[in-house]
């Protein structure tokens, strides 16, 4: 009965432990993707990019942005958007929640 129990707890420890390492991994993912996001704007400053970020509401915001942005997902994470995902896309998690879902 010990061993069994040691076991269980074994497991409830282990299932937590990957969960942790799954929400960090994915949180790196999400920050190097806001870093890169970032990279294709010239005049905005870097701390005002989140995952929470409306891409279109910032002054910076063009057309050809939204094509470098394209560009960096297909080059950076093999993934090419359509422009309806691109448009649908509020803001970086949006994008961040396609590529991730492709991956």
């Amino acid at each position: 009965m010990a061993k069994k129990n040691e076991s269980i707890v074994f497991f409830r420890i282990f299932a937590k432990f990957n969960t942790l390492i799954l929400k960090n991994t994915i949180i790196m993912e999400i920050n190097e993707f806001i870093v890169n996001f970032a990279d294709q704007f010239d005049e905005t400053d870097a701390s005002v990019f989140t995952a929470d970020t409306k891409f279109r509401d910032l002054e910076e915001w063009s057309s050809l942005i939204a094509l470098t942005v394209m560009s960096m997902i297909d080059d950076e994470y093999d993934v090419q958007l359509t422009a309806n995902e691109m448009i649908e896309a509020n803001t970086i998690q949006d994008l961040f929640n396609i590529v991730n879902s492709r991956a």
